[in-house]
């Protein structure tokens, strides 16, 4: 009954050893991801003993031409002294190795994760290296994509001659071109990282997170203007438009603006108010200035309640002499009465 007994556990664990046998060569032969074994002779020298068919599709080499040859009877010369590189580190360290890869397969670039994973004899000894490869040339050309595509923002936003700046979700400056460092006489080393507290003075400060907070809470761009005084003394006028940025999940991710320096705008402008409400001639008030001062100042004198005074003044016998003296001794008159007036 022993003795039987002993031959049916045995017969047991055969019939599982051999379903588990056919359960990993089952998924040895099917997975997508390459294996390939590889022994290591007396001389140290790696050569295939196995393939999968994964590695015979995507390679494009049968089991039958791989099995005893080593990676420099198959492999371009290059490529082979970096397989071999990477084994013998396996194989000294007793570690797995993981690198990454690029294969040329049928005239086209691929690049493929590669792992190493030593096989240790009960003399602890590596006698053998499991081999996996997995395909990532996908991930390798987003990744080049993706790096190609911030090359050409780095260099489309230093080509911009506006100030430009991000900020993340906690207001930290993390990117800005030169002409955002030029504007502040500022580095990149010193601005990325930092608060706004941490780079302008109070007013300035104060009104830039006033506007932040508003874009926060709304969700929304805004433009304002902002007069900023430079390290010479001199001030100038900007125009910012900022506007919220969401990740790709459509989560709040920080604050990007662009900055218009608008002082020789501003500067026409006034001019262009100027003379829209001044005599050219004279610099006084027209009909327009009068109007608008007009009705300002009623207002004002309302609010206080104050009265207003007009004075309308004719200059006698002008006609005369403009005729005895020419229509331009008549201008320089007319110049002269109202600088008299705008000085009493």
């Amino acid at each position: 009954n022993r003795i039987q007994k002993e031959i049916d556990n045995n017969k047991i664990l055969n019939d599982k050893l051999i379903e588990s046998e056919k359960y990993f060569e089952n998924i040895y032969n099917n997975m997508e991801t390459i294996i390939f074994v590889l022994e290591i002779d007396k001389k140290e020298e790696f050569r295939y003993t196995g393939v999968n068919p994964a590695f015979e599709n995507r390679i494009g080499i049968q089991e039958s031409e791989i099995i005893g040859k080593k990676d420099s009877d198959i492999f371009p010369r290059e490529l082979a002294h970096i397989f071999m590189k990477n084994n013998e580190s396996c194989l000294k360290t007793k570690k797995t190795v993981d690198y990454e890869q690029k294969i040329v397969i049928k005239g086209r670039d691929t690049w493929w994760h590669i792992r190493l994973i030593p096989v240790i004899n009960r003399d602890g000894n590596v006698n053998k290296i499991i081999g996996t490869a997995y395909d990532i040339t996908p991930i390798k050309s987003a990744e080049n994509e993706a790096k190609a595509n911030e090359k050409f923002i780095s260099t489309l936003i230093e080509t911009i001659p506006n100030p430009v700046f991000y900020k993340d979700k906690e207001m930290r400056y993390r990117r800005c071109n030169g002409a955002f460092e030029k504007m502040i006489n500022n580095t990149r080393e010193n601005i990325y990282g930092k608060k706004c507290e941490d780079i302008f003075q109070k007013d300035i400060r104060d009104i830039t997170e006033n506007n932040d907070n508003e874009i926060v809470k709304k969700n929304k761009r805004i433009k304002y203007e902002i007069k900023i005084k430079l390290n010479d003394g001199e001030n100038r006028n900007y125009l910012v438009n900022k506007a919220p940025y969401f990740d790709i999940d459509g989560n709040f991710n920080g604050i990007v603006g662009v900055i218009s320096d608008i002082t020789e705008l501003k500067k026409m402008q006034e001019t262009l108010k100027e003379l829209s409400v001044n005599d050219e001639l004279t610099g006084v008030y027209n009909k327009r200035g009068i109007r608008e001062m007009g009705s300002k100042g009623f207002k004002e004198a309302q609010r206080a309640g104050n009265f207003i005074t007009v004075i309308m003044i004719d200059i006698d016998y002008f006609k005369k002499y403009n005729d005895c003296y020419g229509h331009q001794a008549g201008d320089r008159c007319l110049i002269a009465v109202a600088d008299t007036i705008k000085e009493s």
